[in-house]
């Protein structure tokens, strides 16, 4: 009965040395599965940090590359706008030259026909023509010369026409006055110029029908 009992007693002490130790591997297994796991997250975060990081310089260097992009083409856009201004402001320039120089052309033209009526009324009187056909080819030079001023004005200031009138009745004050808000305006060069040319042949025909 004793050689039974001490028999028992180490199977008894075998079997809880057994699960003992199958405890503690359970345990280490299980801590070793724990520290996977945990190892495993982190470098599944550190894959996804890694990741995101990628995507982040990748996304920087495509807005980058769009902002250059739009920046060019909107400095393009700016630069065509400008050449398109300049292209038709040239226009502009050329077709106001050609009708300027038209104009010129047309007022050359009249003034010097009426220039020659007027010498041919000069050779008239001297060769004592008839009073009635010298004071009639003065009067439609005149009135020639006039509808010219009035075409002529049109163009310019409203002081031009009031130095005009001014200048007729001598007063001095006036045309200083109209001298200094004439150079503040901008003047139509060869409307002016022909303006003078018309008031000297308006001027020029009424000394001789006045002589």
């Amino acid at each position: 009965g004793t050689c039974l009992g001490s028999l028992a007693v180490k199977a008894d002490g075998q079997g809880d040395s057994s699960d003992a130790l199958a405890m503690a591997l359970q345990e280490k297994v299980d801590a070793l599965m724990l520290l996977s796991q945990q190892e495993e997250r982190h470098l599944l975060e550190r894959n996804v940090n890694s990741a995101l990081q990628t995507k982040t310089e990748e996304l920087q260097r495509n807005l980058l590359q769009v902002t250059n992009e739009k920046v060019k083409a909107l400095m393009e856009l700016a630069q065509l706008k400008q050449e398109h201004q300049l292209l038709l402001e040239m226009k502009i320039e050329n077709a106001t030259l050609k009708e300027s120089m038209d104009s010129m052309e047309h007022l050359t033209s009249s003034i010097h026909r009426l220039r020659l009526s007027l010498w041919k009324v000069k050779e008239s009187v001297t060769s004592e023509g008839t009073v009635s056909s010298v004071l009639e080819v003065l009067n439609g030079v005149i009135n020639e010369a006039k509808l010219l001023r009035t075409a002529l004005g049109s163009s310019l200031p409203i002081s031009w026409s009031i130095e005009t009138e001014v200048g007729y009745i001598g007063d001095r004050e006036g045309v200083d006055t109209v001298h200094q808000e004439r150079g503040e305006e901008k003047i139509d060069t060869i409307s002016a110029a022909g303006l003078e040319m018309v008031e000297l042949l308006i001027f020029a025909a009424q000394l001789l029908r006045d002589m």
